[in-house]
């Protein structure tokens, strides 16, 4: 090493020493307890596709991540004008036929807090055409929320004619391919 880099290193080596020296300035090791402490993330939902043909036989997955594991939650689809509808599974009981709900299981997180269902808009669809205007298109959203209805996490997502090209789709469906 040169003269000159001793003369750089040196200065700067004796400050760091100066300062590991004074009360505060060196690092402590944090206690035991911030060491345990977890990282809480928010819940977050995510519908894909989030922009969608307007059909029957469409299904779409939901997932979720960041929830309490185990925690009891509802899933909830809305539009302007449309009362939410509650998504469900069937419940399966011994013994008897139950008609299937559009949710293929009930989405319970696990013990990361994740989750994933998938739905069958079939009903749904029925609902809007008769409920909706353009026989259903629009944009919806999907809130999932907890036993007292508390919001814990939403996505947006769009049925549009998805067979017009991009550039002639309603503004709204474009903005969530963006």
């Amino acid at each position: 090493m040169s003269k000159r880099a001793y003369l750089i290193l040196l200065p700067a080596l004796l400050l760091s020493l100066m300062l590991s020296l004074v009360p505060g300035c060196a690092k402590t090791p944090p206690p035991e307890e911030e060491e345990a402490a977890v990282v809480k993330v928010a819940p977050t939902v995510i519908i894909t596709p989030d922009v969608a043909k307007i059909d029957s036989k469409l299904q779409m997955v939901i997932t979720g991540s960041g929830f309490e594991p185990g925690q009891e939650i509802l899933i909830l689809v809305g539009a302007p004008g449309v009362a939410p509808a509650i998504l469900s599974a069937a419940e399966q009981l011994p013994g008897k036929a139950v008609e299937a709900g559009p949710l293929d299981v009930k989405p319970v997180p696990d013990e990361t807090g994740a989750w994933i269902t998938v739905w069958t808009l079939k009903s749904y669809i029925k609902m809007l055409g008769s409920v909706a205007e353009n026989k259903g298109e629009g944009l919806y959203t999907v809130q999932v929320v907890d036993a007292d209805y508390n919001v814990l996490a939403s996505a947006p997502f769009a049925l549009a004619d998805t067979t017009k090209p991009k550039e002639q789709w309603p503004a709204w469906a474009q903005v969530l391919l963006k």
